[in-house]
């Protein structure tokens, strides 16, 4: 087999891979508006003032030349959105559409963030409805929570856990990291006890919230 048959015949298969491992690759990555609440799963009561963070992540998939379509490196949050809920512990986020950051990156859906003092979230109840390529995508998840009983140890723990990794977001989104940051970093301060708990705060809430536009 010559060069040049060699080289025509691997640009074919290279096209061919390119064409089965792009096909649910969407041009644009997008999201219809989230309406939903927030309930408190043991009275299914509604919960007021909850802070809330919807992050959109995904892992871009391994170069063509790797041959088995997987994902390479980690998960890259590239959008998120937050809102607080009213009174009927409602909450609202617009719909949305953007470029992908990097390229063959698929559409693989959100993860919530709720926060209130005094309660832990238990999680997700509701209709989360993902399509692929062009599709829009219907969300109305329901967030459950429950009053916190532990001690401030096991609450401290608890908020350290619900440190925010979404910062890949485009500028004009990373406001929406610093409410629930900002709510968490303000609990956790008022309530540590030592001078490990002091430096916990710092290193995985205050450095990080001091970088991020307020507005």
């Amino acid at each position: 087999m010559n060069r040049f048959f060699r080289a025509t015949l691997f640009s074919v298969l290279m096209s061919a891979v390119v064409t089965a491992c792009s096909s649910d690759i969407p041009d644009r990555l997008t999201s219809s508006a989230v309406d939903a609440q927030i309930l408190n799963v043991e009275t299914n009561e509604p919960i007021e003032g909850a802070v809330l963070l919807l992050t959109w992540s995904s892992m871009p998939r391994r170069s063509i030349l790797a041959f088995d379509g997987s994902s390479q490196g980690h998960d890259i949050c590239y959008h998120a959105e937050t809102a607080v809920t009213d009174a009927q512990g409602h909450y609202h986020t617009e719909a949305w559409s953007q470029m992908p950051p990097f390229q063959n990156m698929p559409y693989e859906g959100f993860f919530a963030i709720a926060y209130k003092r005094g309660y832990v979230q238990t999680g997700l109840a509701g209709s989360v409805l993902i399509g692929r390529g062009d599709t829009s995508y219907h969300l109305s998840p329901t967030v459950l929570m429950k009053p916190f009983t532990g001690t401030l140890q096991e609450r401290f723990e608890y908020l350290n856990r619900l440190q925010i990794r979404c910062w890949n977001v485009e500028p004009s989104k990373q406001r929406n990291l610093y409410p629930i940051t900002k709510a968490i970093y303000d609990e956790m301060a008022q309530t540590a006890e030592s001078k490990q708990q002091r430096e916990i705060i710092v290193r995985n809430f205050k450095t990080r919230l001091d970088m991020l536009p307020s507005r």
